[in-house]
Formats: structure tokens, sequence, C-alpha cells
């Protein structure tokens, strides 16, 4: 059962919810978006790689991120421990509230593309398991939160020793259905969601990616990526599928972000773009994301 509001914020660990790093998905454009909807959830980089870090020609692009996105963790991988050391204090200095280590990798053999495809079955016996048997220890969890109902549920569960999750990891969602984290705030924190619409949040967005494109951090982006945040700000409403074909052709045929968008949301109604988080509260909690 949905129980906002129950305890003070304070009582919360700040990663309680996480967007989990998610190669191609959480790069700083996805992380504003993420903001504008949560201030309270736990953000992740995609993953650096060691050596990158190391020898990238443009190091400070590379681990540029906008002061907005605290609390943010950037996630490092590599297996030499010198080379992590070294990489590990660049992102320090870069003002990263954690490094988190994704020890071995980059793996030197590559899964085949039927083993990529084929997702392990998901084993929450043995997280909670692991509570027990390493008390000194927090844990979080990843893997088949498709709501925000299933994240309540993982997080109230109990180990057969009384231990609880630090905090779970929220990564499908992130792409599938974002707008379900602005719901985040009130559901996990005890705190307001931010007040902002979803026409309020996209100019937002639409705003910072020219700031950005102005920039000494400018990246190197396809117009097709300022475009992902905002593919499924509409999913499964009316009016939804005809705004994302729209600012798709858009961009792909010359518009700029901002033309595209505008045009694209003259298919959605006005009460679902100025929508302000205040909706049926049992629908969202219990809305399930879209299958791939």
């Amino acid at each position: 059962m949905l129980r906002p509001f129950l305890r003070r914020m304070s009582s919360f660990p700040r990663d309680r919810i996480s967007i989990a790093p998610m190669l191609g998905i959480t790069n700083d454009y996805q992380r504003y978006f993420v903001r504008l909807m949560t201030k309270r959830a736990t953000l992740y980089t995609e993953m650096f790689v060691d050596e990158t870090v190391l020898h990238h020609p443009a190091c400070d692009r590379l681990v540029h991120f906008d002061k907005s996105e605290h609390p943010i963790i950037a996630q490092l991988g590599g297996s030499n421990k010198y080379k992590l050391l070294e990489a590990a204090r660049i992102l320090e200095k870069a003002g990263y509230d954690e490094i988190n280590l994704n020890c071995g990798c980059p793996s030197p053999q590559g899964l085949s593309v039927k083993e990529n495809r084929s997702v392990p079955p998901l084993r929450y016996d043995w997280v909670f398991r692991l509570l027990d048997d390493f008390p000194a220890l927090d844990f979080s969890l990843n893997g088949g939160v498709v709501n925000l109902g299933v994240a309540q549920e993982l997080l109230d569960r109990r180990s057969a020793g009384g231990r609880q999750l630090r905090g779970v990891m929220i990564g499908r969602m992130l792409s599938k259905a974002p707008w379900l984290l602005h719901y985040v705030d009130q559901f996990f924190y005890g705190e307001r969601n931010p007040p902002c619409d979803r026409y309020e949040a996209i100019m937002k967005y639409i705003d910072f990616c020219e700031e950005m494109q102005r920039g000494e951090f400018a990246p190197a982006f396809s117009p097709n990526e300022y475009l992902k945040p905002l593919f499924n700000v509409f999913v499964n409403t009316p009016g939804g599928g005809a705004y994302r074909r729209e600012i798709f052709l858009g961009v792909n045929n010359g518009k700029s972000l901002r033309e595209a968008v505008e045009h694209g949301l003259k298919f959605v109604s006005s009460d679902l773009l100025h929508d302000k988080a205040e909706g049926d509260i049992a629908r969202i909690y219990e809305y399930e994301v879209p299958k791939d």
C-alpha cells in the first residue's frame, strides 16, 4: 500500500531510490532531465572505463556534469587497481559525491548476441539472504523494478533476520516511462514532488540543451541523442505516439530541437501538458512500464 509522507526525509538514506548506470542512457542530458522530475533520487553516470578517463584527449568534457545533478555517483570500471585509483582521483576532483567501482570490467571476452539478450532470472531471495550473511554491509537491489509499487514492496520487505534493503535501483522505467519519476520524492522521501508539469520540464530541458551546445563542454551528439530523454514522456497517453513521431521526423528533417518539440506538443492535450503530478495515486503506483 502506498504511504507517502509517513516519515521525515532525514530518516531515509539518500540512495533509497537510485537511477542505475546505463550505457547510452544516463548521460548528461538524461540525468539533467531526471533532476527536473526528482530532486532526491541518486543519479549514476554511465560507466567510465579507467583507461578512457586517464587518456581521453578531452577528459574535462568527459567527466563534466551539471551542478544540479547532485547527488551523483560516478561508476568506474577497470581491472587494474593502480589505474582505478588514478582514475578515481580524477573523478573525485571533478566533484562526484561517490565513486562506484565495477571491478573486472570491461571483460576481455564479450557476450554473444544470444547471451546478451538472455535475461538471467531474478533471485530476490538470494539478495535478502545476503542481508543476514553480511550484517555489517548495506545492500541495494537492481532488476525487475517495473513500477513504483514493486520498489515500495522491496523496500518494505524484511529478511529472515529482520533486515531491509538500503535502496533499490530503477533502470528500464527511466527510458520506458520517465514521468513516473516525478512521484519519487513524495512516495519515497516524504517530500513534495518538484512543482513543474511536463511542459515546464520539457522547456527547461530544451533550454539546457541549447546552453550546453553553446558551451565549452558541448558533446558531439547526433540530434537524436538530445531527443532520447523526451521520447516517452507521454507514453500510453492520447497523442503520445503522434508526439514521438513528429519530434523524431522534425529533428531528422532539419528542424531545431525546440521547433520539433513545440510542433510535437500540438498533438498532446493541454490537460496532460500541465498535470502537476497530482493525479490518481493508486494508478501511478501500480503503472507498469511497457515491455520491449
